[in-house]
């Protein structure tokens, strides 16, 4: 009975031991559970700080306080290679003074440069015994005992190291090894991560400055511009091209070109039956480029207007279609000059030829034919007027030319402007029929500070000019007043007159009256007008109430000249 007893208690007391042992052996698993837990939060929060966080001091920290934490050590540290230096990213647990001495390390010596060359781990149990340290008297002084060093790769490519330190011998496990890895991993992929944010922001920077450039190119180009896609719709439209066709972009953007613009080719095609750009468009890579057509669009405001367009396709456009940019010019005024210089041309040699078939077919009669001395002398006569008139019109040509390169012989001194006036009457009137010429000038009227030759040609042109434009005679008066600094003179007549919305180009070289059947180069009154200003005066046409018109010229008094180049004689 009392062994049946003894051998109970001891059973019991085996049961007890094995409870306790299993009780241990929970409590230890317990304690390596919540440490691996430990582990994978601190690697969670690393990751997710590595994959949130674009500040790389920020991820770096927390991935370097993770690895602090779980591995118990002192301090760690993460370097980064650049321009062939290990530099100092982040730091935890270091002092300020350790901090401030070690910014760089060589990346060609050194544990931690091996590490980070040869992309493998390399710990260092006691840094006073191991020749591979070469800080030891720093880190005496910080009082480091023990550190590893993790290579920083990522895709194959060494970025630098991941270093943790102890103050204490520190004899390294696998598992902190490993451990050591997977933060070096996340560390990487930071660096990594930080380094294609910076290039991208630096790229980004570039295409917007790029692009502020094109933008500032656009809105301040003298050309239009214009960007059209593969259907022919507008998608860019500059102010230039605004200006240019007096649409606006907020108008036009997204519709067909050739909705609003009316483009015609040079043959009278329409753009949009006949487009330039559609063959061009339909044409492969090698068959893209650039070419030149002058059009003529209808503007927003119903003017026709000629545009130079030069346009180029590329398939640079997103998506890869292709996509047409144009530079159009206003090349209105140089067409407008082609076609005055081809009137120029025809006018002129109307002009010339009708002087030299008078004097040939008069001088032909002469020769041919035995006339009495009376008919001879009108003969002579009537070929000499063509000969003066021949003359005229060569003179008239060579004046503009000589205006135009500001070579006109100009010597001024004081003239009496009657004499002059009454010789440019006496022979015009010669030469006129159905006219009446009348002079009003006062005897008291002021000298001109004029050119001689150059005053009289202003009174021959204008007064020729009075009687081409009064075809039907009347009165044609030549008039003058004196003012404080300038003489004012004018030449009235009873002609045709002058249509409100010619006035302002009737100085214009070539210009002739439209609607009149009147001749001549129209040079008279733009020679008239370049000499009254080589005088410093002005000239201008005013209405007669009665019908023809007036033009009034003024030029400095000679007293009022002299004073003036005294002055400036003085102030020279």
């Amino acid at each position: 009975m009392q062994s049946d007893a003894a051998d109970l208690r001891a059973e019991v007391c085996a049961g007890d031991a094995r409870v306790a042992a299993l009780e241990a052996e929970l409590a230890a698993l317990r304690q390596e559970h919540e440490g691996q837990r430990a582990r994978y939060h601190s690697l969670l929060q690393a990751s997710e700080a590595a994959v949130s966080s674009l500040s790389l001091p920020e991820v770096l920290e927390q991935v370097l306080r993770g690895i602090r934490a779980l591995l118990g050590a002192s301090a760690a540290a993460a370097w980064g290679i650049e321009r062939g230096l290990l530099r100092r990213l982040a730091a935890v647990g270091l002092s300020e003074r350790y901090i401030l001495a070690a910014t760089t390390l060589p990346l060609d010596e050194g544990v931690t440069g091996h590490a980070a060359r040869e992309g493998r781990i390399l710990a260092v149990a006691d840094v006073s015994g191991d020749p591979r340290v070469k800080m030891r008297e720093l880190w005496a002084q910080e009082g480091i005992r023990s550190f590893v060093s993790a290579p920083l790769v990522t895709s194959g490519k060494a970025l630098g190291a991941l270093n943790v330190y102890w103050r204490a011998v520190h004899h390294f496990s696998d598992e902190e090894l490993g451990l050591l890895g997977g933060f070096a991993n996340l560390a990487a992929a930071a660096i990594a991560n930080a380094r294609l944010h910076a290039d991208t922001q630096r790229a980004l920077a570039e295409v917007l400055r790029q692009k502020d450039m094109l933008d500032n190119l656009v809105r301040n180009a003298q050309d239009g511009i214009v960007v059209i896609d593969d259907q022919r719709r507008v998608v860019l439209f500059s102010p230039a091209a605004e200006r240019l066709t007096g649409w606006k972009a907020a108008d036009v953007l997204g519709r067909n070109c050739f909705a609003f613009l009316r483009c015609r080719r040079c043959e009278d095609l329409l753009c949009d039956a006949a487009c330039p750009l559609v063959p061009l468009f339909e044409a492969g890579p090698d068959g893209l480029g650039s070419s030149y057509s002058e059009l003529h669009i209808d503007a927003a405001d119903g003017r026709r207007r000629w545009i130079g367009a030069s346009w180029a396709v590329s398939r640079d456009a997103p998506g890869g279609k292709p996509a047409a940019i144009l530079i159009l010019r206003d090349i209105t005024a140089a067409k407008e000059v082609d076609q005055m210089k081809s009137t120029i041309i025809a006018m002129v040699s109307h002009e010339l030829r009708t002087p030299l078939t008078s004097i040939r077919a008069l001088s032909e009669l002469l020769v041919q034919h035995d006339f009495s001395a009376d008919e001879s002398r009108e003969l002579l006569q009537s070929i000499n007027r063509e000969s003066e008139r021949l003359a005229q019109l060569i003179a008239n040509i060579l004046d503009v030319a000589r205006i135009e390169a500001g070579k006109m012989p100009y010597y001024p001194r004081a003239v009496s402007l009657r004499p002059h006036v009454e010789q440019a009457v006496k022979l015009l009137a010669s030469h006129s029929d159905g006219h009446h010429f009348e002079v009003a000038i006062p005897d008291t009227l002021p000298w001109l500070w004029a050119d001689p030759e150059r005053l009289r040609q202003i009174l021959d042109n204008l007064l020729s000019n009075a009687v081409k434009y009064s075809p039907s005679g009347g009165t044609i008066e030549v008039g003058a007043r004196g003012g404080e600094r300038e003489v004012e003179v004018w030449v009235s007549d009873e002609g045709l007159g002058i249509p409100q919305e010619q006035r302002d180009r009737v100085f214009e070289r070539f210009h002739r009256l439209e609607r009149s059947n009147v001749g001549g180069t129209g040079l008279g009154l733009h020679i008239a007008r370049s000499l009254v200003e080589l005088h410093g005066g002005r000239i201008w046409v005013e209405d007669r109430p009665r019908g023809g018109c007036t033009f009034r010229f003024s030029i400095p008094r000679a007293a009022s000249a002299l004073r003036l180049r005294t002055a400036v004689g003085e102030l020279a």
